[in-house]
């Protein structure tokens, strides 16, 4: 049911009410000192906008640009079964930063620091 406001002309206070229009036409008839004050729907939505063929193509574009970026993991391009288990597995031993780390970089230790 939906949610009116309703003002008392009398002390200017507002409230609100949940009924249905026919009851609140029967309150209103029989409290002349009650008006309907308009206001904006509450519109309930459980789906967002969608977006069409060519933002998801620009944004593939922008995603094969940057393979290791969370952008790339929504809408780049997922290549071959092989591919796809090699960047799971660079990504679950930390091998694949975020930011674009080069996974064929080879690391040397410093052997004065001990630091790669």
């Amino acid at each position: 049911m939906p949610t009116y406001t309703i003002k008392n002309n009398e002390d200017g206070e507002h409230f609100d009410t949940v009924c249905t229009y026919d009851e609140l036409q029967t309150f209103l008839e029989e409290h002349p000192a009650f008006t309907k004050v308009i206001t904006a729907p509450n519109i309930v939505s459980g789906n967002g906008p969608k977006s069409d063929g060519g933002f998801n193509e620009t944004m593939a574009k922008i995603a094969d640009s940057h393979p290791n970026s969370p952008l790339a993991d929504r809408y780049g391009n997922k290549g071959t079964h092989q591919n796809i288990r090699v960047k799971n597995v660079a990504k679950k031993h930390k091998l694949v930063d975020v930011a674009g780390q080069n996974v064929t970089k080879h690391y040397e230790k410093n052997k004065s620091t001990g630091l790669y």
